[in-house]
């Protein structure tokens, strides 16, 4: 076996073969872990770049989390909670619709069945579906309502509903329905005085 290293010197070990080639081989193990670490570091990089949430997405899926605590809210009685989610006009329009059938109202259950965005995730319509009854009737009745959302502030709230469908809902205001014609025949045409 041929010895290398520093003849002659003192205090100086003499190197084997094969221990320089160890020391090779380590040298490559380092350089190669090195490229590897690299290599995973980018593809890291790439995954999470790839894999980042966009502000329109983010906003989305705030709604749609927001959306079922509210309704949440809304089918367990948390009334004060329920109006931190909604403009303070609309929150004032609600309480009093609850002051008037609070004691007789049940909300049994409810679904949010639909999410629907609009342009720039800035405002949005939720369906949800309700099942109720009143302890003074309790026949469980149906309903679907649509609630209006919109990003006010960083926030979501919850800015109108109303009935789509189903049966009439006591807190939820329905939209006004047209006066019935005069007994005397059909109403007059727009713009144009009846005749007398």
């Amino acid at each position: 076996m041929e010895k290398r290293g520093h003849r002659g010197q003192r205090g100086h070990r003499e190197e084997t073969d094969s221990e320089a080639g160890l020391e090779r081989s380590f040298v490559s193990f380092l350089c190669s872990l090195r490229l590897h670490c690299a290599l995973f570091a980018a593809a890291l990089l790439a995954a999470t770049a790839l894999g980042c949430i966009t502000p329109g997405q983010r906003r989305e899926d705030d709604l749609i989390r927001d959306a079922r605590m509210f309704n949440d809210d809304f089918r367990w009685g948390r009334w004060d909670v329920l109006g931190q989610s909604m403009t303070p006009e609309e929150n004032a329009l609600f309480q009093a619709r609850k002051n008037l059938v609070d004691d007789d109202l049940v909300i049994v259950d409810y679904e949010v069945t639909a999410v629907r965005f609009m342009e720039k995730s800035e405002a949005a319509s939720v369906d949800v579906k309700l099942e109720w009854y009143k302890k003074s009737d309790p026949s469980v009745r149906q309903a679907t309502l649509q609630q209006r959302w919109e990003l006010r502030a960083g926030r979501w709230m919850m800015i109108k509903q109303r009935r789509a469908r189903g049966d009439r809902f006591p807190l939820v205001p329905e939209p006004a329905t047209e006066k019935p014609a005069p007994a005397g025949g059909a109403l007059p045409a727009k713009g144009k005085p009846a005749p007398g």
